[in-house]
């Protein structure tokens, strides 16, 4: 006979637990089989911890601190690829070095309406791909940004005022992707399939500006998230001095 097997997944809801920071919850997952002798097995014990709000400070303070890095080190990726973008559109490998497309009948077309080189098209076809994984990044940070507002929720540490930055961050994050870069890539795309060098040329430089619209737009959001992280620290930090200023206080007593 088979061995038995169980394949599936247990939910373990934790509301209504009402754990504390600092609390562990034990977790052993038993298994009973549905034999005359109720044969059991059971897991490993697996400890969850609530982390302590002097914990969850520490960890809203790391992840602004990264998540600052991450959005100006994107900033900079995208610059070197929009540079590259404004590069591609200048080769000359767009208009087949310059020579006609040769036509039926022996004639050439206008240097202008040649058709790009393969290796052009797969230079501009790879560009378009790094866009749209720069595009993921930027929805990976905007995520992560969301997960900050959470922690800094948690930590005790969101006013108003940071709440709202956090959101107008995730909203710039958002919207940084515009329709119109899209458009441009969908464009781009066509204009290789088709070996079409004037399309594909037009394409990358209206890219590019487009690129440049988005550097901006994640350098901004850099110094965003800079100043969130330091008015987080500073709340976090002052929470901190308090609490330990309050439990020298009753050791005094």
């Amino acid at each position: 006979p088979a061995a038995p097997f169980f394949e599936g997944g247990v939910t373990v809801a934790l509301d209504g637990r009402d754990l504390e920071p600092g609390d562990r919850l034990h977790l052993v997952a038993v298994a009973i089989d549905d034999s005359p002798w109720r044969q059991q097995s059971s897991s490993t014990e697996v400890i969850l911890r609530v982390p302590t709000v002097s914990e969850q400070r520490s960890m809203a303070r790391s992840l602004a601190d990264s998540l600052a890095a991450r959005a100006l080190q994107m900033a900079q990726q995208e610059k070197r690829l929009q540079q590259n973008t404004a590069d591609a559109s200048r080769s000359r490998d767009l208009k087949g070095g310059g020579r006609g497309e040769e036509q039926p009948g022996g004639a050439k077309t206008d240097g202008s309406k040649a058709s790009m080189s393969f290796q052009a098209a797969e230079k501009a076809r790879q560009l378009g791909r790094e866009q749209q994984q720069m595009g993921a990044k930027i929805d990976s940070l905007r995520q992560s940004a969301k997960e900050l507002e959470n922690r800094l929720k948690s930590a005790g540490a969101l006013d108003s005022a940071l709440s709202n930055r956090m959101r107008d961050i995730q909203k710039m994050l958002r919207d940084a992707m515009t329709p119109e870069m899209q458009k441009q890539l969908d464009a781009l795309n066509k204009s290789t399939e088709r070996l079409s060098g004037t399309e594909a040329q037009q394409s990358m430089e209206q890219l590019a500006q487009q690129q440049q619209q988005l550097r901006q737009q994640l350098e901004k959001s850099a110094e965003m998230l800079k100043r969130a992280a330091l008015e987080g620290a500073m709340s976090t930090l002052r929470d901190e001095a308090k609490d330990l200023a309050d439990a020298q206080k009753q050791m005094a007593n």
